[in-house]
């Protein structure tokens, strides 16, 4: 049984059903010979038709020479200044083009180095923030010569204990 998975396997890849290492066991099992009699057919059909069809001696050279009668043939239609414009003009798109590309990727560049490079934006301080700097960690003096609210002064020690806890 694990013989028979083997061979079929094999020829399922690829391997030719008429090599010798095959023909023991092909003779003596039905269901293998079964599964292969179809493909050394379609092997020997292949054969004969390509035996039959191999281009002669002179086949090469023929197309060789076919191929340089039709560049000739085209090479004196075409005026020779329109080849020598076309040939300016498909190198000019080619500057044109790679210039292009390299203005892209150098503005990328730069502007991905700006995004690197750029301060982080800052909150403007308003009101009471704006006056109050914490000198050392417990203690915090405040320069405003106006009157405070209690709001002000509330919100003032709020954030700060958040920012002493981080």
């Amino acid at each position: 049984m694990l013989v028979c998975f083997a061979v079929r396997f094999k020829i399922r890849l690829g391997a030719s059903p008429l090599h010798p290492a095959f023909a023991p066991h092909l003779e003596d099992c039905s269901r293998c010979r079964a599964f292969a009699d179809p493909i050394i057919l379609q092997y020997r059909l292949f054969s004969a038709l390509r035996a039959s069809q191999e281009p002669g001696p002179d086949f090469y050279d023929g197309v060789r020479r076919r191929i340089r009668i039709l560049q000739a043939e085209r090479l004196a239609s075409v005026p020779s200044q329109s080849v020598g414009w076309e040939a300016v003009v498909l190198q000019f798109q080619r500057v044109i083009l790679s210039g292009a590309a390299a203005a892209a990727l150098c503005i990328g560049l730069l502007a991905y180095s700006q995004s690197q490079n750029a301060a982080p934006v800052v909150a403007r301080e308003s009101g009471l923030e704006s006056y109050i700097r914490p000198t050392q960690r417990d203690r915090i003096i405040i320069t405003r010569s106006e009157p405070i609210s209690q709001d002000d002064v509330l919100f003032a020690l709020v954030t700060e204990d958040s920012e002493y806890a981080r």
